[in-house]
Order: structure tokens, then sequence, then C-alpha cells
């Protein structure tokens, strides 16, 4: 944790067993720019396009339970 910069990630275990990513935050005014950059290796057996649309479902649904966690907070 780098708080309030962002934070870095390792996973071990699952579908995204080995990846590690960090996740960087810039304040911009009323709004946050939020970087995501990392290596997500693929798993065995998975072809490239099906591992992709999985990472981004689940940046996606990250991003929803944290928008939806900061609304509370106001």
């Amino acid at each position: 944790m780098n708080p309030p910069h962002g934070f870095d990630i390792s996973i071990s275990g699952g579908i995204m067993n080995g990846a590690r990513y960090s996740h960087t935050y810039t304040a911009m005014g009323n709004q946050t720019k939020v970087v995501i950059e990392g290596d997500f290796p693929p798993p065995p057996g998975i072809d490239e396009s099906t591992y992709l649309k999985t990472i981004d479902e689940f940046f996606t649904k990250m991003f929803e339970e944290d928008n939806a966690n900061l609304k509370k907070m106001k």
C-alpha cells in the first residue's frame, strides 16, 4: 500500500495466478485518474481473447464495487 497514491498487488491462485499489477491514483480536480499497469501471465489452456475478457470483467467489477462504496462514504 502507498496511500493515497496507489497500491501493488500479487495474486497467488485462481485464474489470475501469478499476476502482478499496480494501481496509481492521480488527482485531477474533482476527479481521480486511475492507471493500472502489470503483468498478467495467461493460464495454460485459455486463449488470449478469453483471458483478456476475464481481466476486463475483473477490473470492471472492482471499479463498480469501489465506486459504490465511495458514494456511501460521502
